[in-house]
């Protein structure tokens, strides 16, 4: 499955649980009006004189009219906003399902090699599949062994494992199950895991709101000293209205029961499938079986095997590795299928036994040379021309994995402590801006000086002068990690700092794409540093009407005059465009003008809440321009990640062949 049809399918998921709540809310107010038809027939039959012969039934209706649209009126109200509630506690996306669920956030200039390993696994796999590198989450309550994956999108993700995960597991198995958390990220399950808490939520708050009529009701019978009769024979109106209101309270709590039952029923069939995926998507990305196999066999031996002790992990538990909760009869109302089946998927030979204390033996894979390595590695313009980005964007794979590893080696061990210190990442970020332009030096330098501290220029020289060493493709990677450091911490005059990397960019008053790119990822990333929500994406523009043929044009239009040079930019996009269904015959060229770019920011804002299929003809079209010219700078191609990046659609690395 690409990336773009996994996000199709995500998208499915998500109508089909739209359904699903809808048919369970019906239910629901099927059931509740049942029993509040039961209450009142109660209360009419408890109320009635002694000695009366007319039945009950007489002053009553089975199906009333307005009982039905007062029932479904309450119902609604009270699934619905225990949803909206659910769901707005989670607006600050994934680091609020961890801090949810006890976890805590670890800091990129920790010491603790446990907590630093994983750390570097995380990046290792964030460079290799293109997306942003996510914050990082330890339950230090949770001996057992777990992790999960959780956001709103791709650009707010967490990964969050469970304290037994990463004191119990090596390197290996903990770098399985991150990848297979990463499949949930790239595939689009995070968003949908997010509003299946929500939905679940407004399900059982049935069950939540009879335990609290109950609660209510006992205490008032108690304060009122018991029952009271009416002088009047029968048991009495309050008596009566007492009993019925008690018997309906009863069954709306049963009722609740039964929709927290339906809603894990939900759960599962919405996440089982997926961990199937999601383990082969590991395998192929590592390369590795032993590793994921490995952690499962730990859980499997583990005295408290995967289960989580917090309180909110059943709203959660579709997010989990390995199933988090303790089951009693059923598995129908499991998350994750069984253990020994995942991994028998993966490990064939396995024999059945979880034996905690066998190392795993693997024949040890020979290294491919250097020079072996290079020779396999197509060339920048070999994976342009071949539309290679296109078929990478969104996969994991173990070349992926391989160059990011050699981009993360290739960062000075100084230059990295260095980054991932607030202060420190500040100044490697203006040392990368400034490295980009090297025609305008002295007026850059100028800049930065009026800025700071003659101690501070001496830092930040210092880090210009290692980031002027890195190979080209390394500088992006040093980026992303600088502004995910930042993102950890308060960053005083925030604005200020953009407004200095801005005039950083257009020092010499020509803002290149390139330099556009660069500036969007930085203020997309210190905007999720400060808390600001992450862009929309909630909102699909499945056919390209005209507001999104006009972003689709404005981008190419501009693409193609950087790549074109002196040559004919509209008949390339024209050219563009033509072979593409979606496009053809509705995206033309725009004339240059001022405020290009300003237009593009929002073009891409458009462009980033359209249909996957719009988004992937867009790039297919951008790809075409950028190679017409038969050449490809580094910068170009960095370009187009970054390009891809803001259009939510992650690609990674290129190659070692576009290093300097």
């Amino acid at each position: 499955m690409d990336f773009f049809e996994a996000q199709d399918n995500a998208i499915r998921k998500t109508k089909r649980l739209v359904f699903f709540y809808a048919v369970a809310v019906v239910c629901i107010v099927v059931c509740v009006y049942l029993a509040v038809t039961v209450g009142e027939f109660t209360y009419h039959q408890l109320s009635r004189p002694e000695g009366a012969t007319y039945s009950p039934m007489d002053r009553m209706d089975v199906v009333d009219t307005g009982r039905i649209v007062w029932t479904a009126i309450g119902v609604v109200l009270l699934v619905g906003m225990g949803s909206l509630y659910k769901t707005l506690s989670l607006r600050g996306g994934g680091a609020s399902v961890a801090t949810s669920l006890g976890g805590e956030r670890v800091d990129r200039s920790t010491n603790d090699h446990k907590r630093k390993q994983l750390l570097n696994v995380v990046e290792e796999m964030a460079i290799a599949s293109g997306v942003p590198v996510p914050e990082v989450y330890i339950l230090n309550r949770e001996a057992s062994i777990n992790a999960f994956a959780a956001g709103w999108g791709r650009d707010d993700a967490v990964i969050a494992v469970s304290a037994g995960a990463l004191a119990t597991l090596s390197r290996d198995e903990l770098q399985g199950v991150v990848a297979h958390e990463y499949s949930h990220v790239l595939h689009g399950d995070c968003r949908l895991n997010i509003r299946l808490m929500g939905v679940l939520f407004g399900i059982v708050m049935l069950t939540i709101f009879g335990r609290l009529l109950g609660s209510i009701f006992r205490g008032g019978i108690y304060a009122s000293g018991g029952r009271r009769r009416s002088s009047g024979g029968g048991k009495g109106n309050g008596g009566a209205l007492i009993i019925a209101v008690i018997v309906v309270v009863i069954l709306v709590t049963i009722i609740g029961y039964i929709g927290s039952f339906f809603a894990r029923l939900i759960q599962a069939a919405i996440s089982r499938q997926r961990e199937y995926l999601a383990d082969a998507a590991a395998v192929q990305f590592t390369r590795n079986p032993d590793g994921i196999a490995g952690a499962l066999k730990k859980i499997g031996s583990h005295s408290t095997h995967a289960v989580l002790e917090h309180p909110s992990a059943s709203e959660a538990a579709h997010m989990f590795f390995a199933d988090g909760l303790a089951r009693g009869f059923s598995s129908a109302l499991a998350t994750h299928p069984p253990l020994d089946e995942r991994i028998r998927l993966i490990d064939p030979q396995w024999d059945g036994k979880y034996d905690r204390h066998r190392p795993v033996k693997r024949k040890p894979e020979k290294a491919p040379s250097e020079e072996a390595a290079k020779a396999a590695r197509p060339s920048g313009r070999q994976m342009i021309e071949g539309m290679a980005i296109l078929g990478a964007i969104g996969t994991m794979s173990t070349g992926n994995l391989a160059t990011a590893q050699q981009i993360t080696g290739a960062i000075p061990e100084s230059l990295d402590s260095r980054m991932r210190e607030s202060e420190g990442a500040r100044k490697v970020i203006l040392a990368l801006v400034m490295a980009d332009n090297t025609l305008d030096d002295d007026a850059q330098w100028k800049v930065v000086e009026a800025a700071f501290s003659p101690d501070e220029i001496t830092s930040i020289r210092e880090a210009y002068d290692q980031v002027l060493a890195l190979p080209r493709e390394t500088r992006l990677a040093a980026l992303e990690l600088s502004t995910t450091t930042l993102t950890q911490s308060p960053l005083p005059g925030r604005e200020d700092f953009l407004t200095l990397l801005n005039s950083l960019i257009q020092v010499d008053e020509h803002l290149s794409l390139y330099e556009f790119c660069v500036r969007r990822i930085l203020r997309e990333r210190l905007a999720r540093g400060s808390g600001s929500a992450s862009s929309d994406s909630s909102v699909q523009y499945m056919q390209l009407k005209p507001e999104v043929a006009k972003a689709v044009g404005n981008l190419l239009s501009i693409v193609a005059r950087e790549a074109a040079g002196a040559g004919q930019p509209a008949a390339l996009v024209s050219e563009a465009v033509t072979p593409l269904y979606l496009l053809n015959g509705k995206v033309s060229y725009h004339e240059a003008g001022e405020g290009d770019m300003g237009q593009l920011d929002h073009s891409l804002d458009i462009l980033r809440s359209s249909a996957f299929a719009i988004r992937a003809q867009c790039l297919r079209a951008v790809v075409h321009c950028i190679k017409a010219d038969g050449k490809l700078l580094p910068e170009e191609a960095e370009s187009l990640r970054m390009l891809s990046l803001s259009l939510d659609c992650p690609a990674p690395p290129l190659g070692g062949a576009l290093s300097n």
